[in-house]
């Protein structure tokens, strides 16, 4: 699966790092690549594509708010009955603090309660 993905986002360089991380619906690992760190996750469960692609669009549309630090969604692959998703690498490791990621939680979904807007405010 990586020479698909190698071929599908044009990359030279795509080496493992780390350990693997998952469980038993998907695994992945960071990989270091033309485009910067990657994050893979793989899976060859039958209805991975449609997760990875849920994922993606999540992802995605979360990234846009601009309101929680997610992962850029780079790409949904699959080939036969093997699929990819591929994101940004975040090194999570001590740099993200629970109370910031609890404030941006609040602001993201505060905004839209009960079809209403709402003001997020620290006060």
């Amino acid at each position: 699966m990586e020479e698909v993905i190698r071929k599908e986002l044009q990359l030279k360089t795509l080496e493992p790092f780390g350990g693997s991380a998952g469980g038993c619906i998907s695994k992945g690992n960071g990989y270091h690549s033309d485009l910067g760190d990657l994050f893979i996750k793989f899976s060859e469960r039958e209805n991975a594509k449609r997760m990875f692609d849920g994922e993606f669009a999540s992802l995605e549309a979360i990234y846009h708010t601009q309101t929680i630090r997610v992962p850029k969604p780079i790409k949904s692959i699959s080939n036969r009955n093997r699929h990819s998703l591929v994101t940004e690498y975040i090194d999570l490791h001590g740099s993200s603090k629970p109370s910031q990621l609890g404030r941006d939680l609040a602001r993201h979904y505060s905004n839209f309660l009960n079809d209403t807007m709402h003001i997020y405010s620290e006060n």
